[in-house]
């Protein structure tokens, strides 16, 4: 290639990482409220922030580091090093999101645990792999820029969507399991909305980033474009993926904190309900029974939170719907 053509080529690379760019901005700045709402407030104690802060703004100055002039052989071997670094280091922090929540919905058992831990390390023993093949002697420009992808780089998209469709199965399958008021609630939503949209849109870059790699699709040196759109994927989807959950967690402790708030103590009590019958009274005087026979309950029975036998639920109020929110709320609480 001449140098007139390697630095064309150089300047329409810098026009698509200069648009990504734009991008990456244009969420930051989406996002940048709720990251001083819900992110560095919890700097501290959550992992999910620290793991916010250091991908995030990792990704964001990466991403300003093309310069498109000419370089050693050794210089661009450390540039594409460094590619593969902060690939890896946000893939890993979005799929490890993502199985977290994975793990979560199946409520912590160890198989599912095993599983997604056997996927994850298959795909870091192939980029290893791919990145020892992705550094070429002799494949690229002055300006580092890559002429020809090496077909060794097919592995790592193989096992990165083979490890994403893992994912989607799992937490879709999960989904179609689980009560219809808790998937279809505003936490349900979230947890299903991020996962179905970080890991089409990952799985999409990478099977283009594997049929360039061999060959199957050749535009002309596309590896040199795809990679700032990759990592500008990576970054939005671990933003929005770690943002929402902070929401999330931060919604969860509201409703848990109003419902251990004390009750107001008063000396009427309503019960109302197909099983409890329908009782009204007082805490001194006369409880009204459910078929006309009356009845006593004394304050100190009523205070150690015992029911009378007649107003204890009836088995038939043990149904799976109830098992079925209580399911819910486990999984809610480990997400």
């Amino acid at each position: 290639m001449s140098t007139e053509d390697d630095k064309a080529l150089a300047l329409k690379v810098a026009i698509s990482a200069a648009t990504s760019l734009v991008a990456m901005v244009v969420d930051f700045g989406w996002l940048f409220p709720h990251e001083l709402e819900v992110v560095w407030p919890n700097i501290s104690s959550s992992r999910y922030a620290k793991l916010y802060v250091f991908s995030r703004y990792l990704g964001l100055c990466s991403h300003m580091m093309y310069f498109g002039i000419p370089s050693t052989d050794f210089e661009c071997r450390m540039w594409y090093g460094f590619q593969a670094i902060v690939v890896e280091i946000l893939l890993a922090s979005v799929e490890g999101a993502l199985m977290h929540r994975v793990y979560a919905l199946f409520l912590h058992s160890r198989w599912i645990l095993l599983v997604l831990c056997l996927f994850a390390a298959c795909q870091l023993a192939s980029m290893a792999v791919s990145a020892r093949f992705a550094v070429p002697s002799d494949r690229h420009t002055e300006t580092c820029l890559v002429t020809k992808p090496h077909p060794g780089n097919a592995y790592f998209g193989a096992t990165t969507m083979t490890t994403n469709i893992l994912i989607f199965f799992m937490t879709f399958w999960k989904y179609i399991r689980l009560p219809m008021k808790w998937t279809h609630g505003s936490i349900g939503r979230v947890v299903f909305r991020d996962s179905a949209i970080s890991l089409i849109a990952i799985s999409l870059m990478m099977l283009f980033l594997t049929l360039c790699a061999l060959e199957v699709v050749t535009p002309s040196m596309s590896g040199n474009f795809s990679y700032y759109w990759l990592v500008c994927i990576l970054w939005i989807s671990i933003g929005r993926i770690i943002i929402n959950h902070q929401k999330m967690s931060l919604e969860v402790k509201v409703t848990s904190s109003t419902l251990a708030s004390p009750v107001p103590f008063t000396s009427e009590i309503d019960i109302q309900g197909s099983s409890w019958g329908n009782v009204t009274g007082t805490l001194s005087g006369e409880v009204g029974s459910t078929g006309g026979e009356a009845s006593r309950v004394s304050t100190s029975t009523l205070e150690s939170g015992a029911l009378p036998i007649a107003l204890r639920p009836t088995e038939s109020s043990k149904d799976i719907p109830i098992k079925a929110h209580e399911l819910g709320d486990r999984i809610t609480r480990s997400v």
